[in-house]
């Protein structure tokens, strides 16, 4: 099926919410991290729900 952008209406941004229990180092929160990073800088809204950890400020940056 052809995307927004090949059928000549434009794209709009998406809102993405990943939920997982923790910040804390691992892969599963590393690879959150990345596509949460990714999609803000493709011009998409990504939220994180999570109960804290060390790596909330590195999301936060």
């Amino acid at each position: 099926m052809p995307g927004p952008e090949q059928r000549g209406g434009s794209q709009r941004p998406l809102t993405v919410v990943q939920v997982l229990p923790a910040l804390d180092s691992g892969g599963v929160e590393r690879g959150t991290l990345e596509v949460a990073q990714a999609l803000v800088r493709a011009g998409h809204r990504s939220i994180v729900i999570s109960a804290g950890g060390r790596l909330v400020p590195t999301l936060t940056a």
